[in-house]
């Protein structure tokens, strides 16, 4: 007798086992340690206070100055950001991931290539053989600039989807951004901002491609929980 996705799912449901976190579980691992780790440790850079720390650093600190330890820190900030996208993503069966990507131009902070194992995720499904993304870390809140930004360079990179990472204050966000948002769904390109909110669900114990594919049906509906 041969066993095929018809058995799969049926033994799945006799063991109580919801079939679709039974796929989450398998395409999605997050190492989940490491990722507690390094939202501690975006927490330590960004509780800094560049102006109280400049007072006790001797002038010859090649960091002595607050704009230089701001300069410092917004670097940290980005480059730990990207460090938990990378993780996020990484722990992904059915698609490639390549960072700090440079075209004829212009350059972006990650491109994610979908195999056809990841075709059962409504975000990768729809992408159909790519999507793009942008890390975003600064501590003014969501921007409009960012996802127009991002909607031109997904047309140049000959993609409908893209994940806006940001570490931006958790908020729901603006009914302008939302409305932003929508709009460029309604042309077809689809930015889907993903924040350090869905981040900590992770990191509790969600599994990230739930959350992204709950973040993707926010987007889709344009609802007034949209956050970051």
């Amino acid at each position: 007798m041969t066993y095929g996705m018809n058995e799969f799912l049926r033994d799945l449901v006799e063991k109580d086992i919801r079939p679709n976190d039974q796929i989450y579980s398998y395409l999605s691992d997050t190492d989940i340690p490491r990722l507690k780790t390094l939202l501690s440790r975006l927490d330590r850079v960004r509780g800094i206070d560049p102006a109280a720390l400049a007072k006790t650093r001797p002038k010859y600190h090649k960091y002595s100055s607050r704009k230089s330890i701001q300069g410092e820190q917004t670097r940290l900030l980005g480059k730990i950001l990207e460090q938990i996208m990378i993780e996020l993503l990484s722990g992904c069966k059915g698609i490639d991931v390549g960072a700090n990507l440079r075209s004829t131009t212009s350059e972006i902070d990650f491109m994610v290539q979908v195999g056809p194992t990841a075709l059962v995720i409504p975000i990768f499904k729809s992408a159909a053989t790519h999507l793009i993304g942008e890390a975003k870390c600064y501590s003014s809140g969501f921007k409009s600039q960012w996802v127009n930004e991002l909607v031109g360079l997904m047309q140049t990179h000959s993609t409908t989807h893209s994940i806006m990472f940001t570490a931006c204050p958790s908020k729901v966000l603006r009914s302008d951004h939302r409305q932003l948002i929508q709009l460029h769904g309604m042309k077809g390109d689809r930015v889907i901002p993903f924040g350090l909110a869905q981040v900590k669900e992770i990191a509790a114990g969600k599994n990230f491609l739930k959350v992204l594919s709950d973040q993707y049906v926010r987007v889709l509906n344009a609802t007034n929980d949209l956050a970051i």
